[in-house]
């Protein structure tokens, strides 16, 4: 999969499952409302560069806890994945998210 610390991964639907939404998860634990807000906000300018520069930082850094309740992770992982999906399917489209290539790397480790 081409991240370094996946080593033995098995190729299977709940596999694939896993290192998605966990991906979004660990991304999400480290990410406060302001950085989100953020981030979101360039994503949807396509800010690219501004946008991974600020993703970078935020997930090089993590916050003393986790800033959302449970409720509300469950709602953000649901609408990311949403938008992921959607955006990967969508001719045209470029896909600019917390789990684009560049990042997945951190989202897993």
């Amino acid at each position: 999969m081409g991240v370094g610390s996946l080593e033995n991964v098995p190729a299977t639907r709940e596999s694939l499952e896993s290192l998605f939404y966990g991906s979004l998860i660990n991304t999400f634990s480290v990410l406060d409302e302001s950085e989100w807000t953020q981030i979101t906000a360039l994503r949807a300018n396509s800010g690219a560069e501004d946008y991974h520069a600020l993703l970078l930082t935020s997930l090089s850094t993590s916050p003393s806890s986790i800033a959302w309740s449970d409720e509300t992770m469950a709602q953000m992982v649901q609408e990311e994945a949403s938008y992921i999906i959607e955006k990967y399917w969508a001719p045209g489209e470029v896909l600019i998210g917390i789990l684009d290539h560049s990042f997945l790397g951190l989202a897993t480790a």
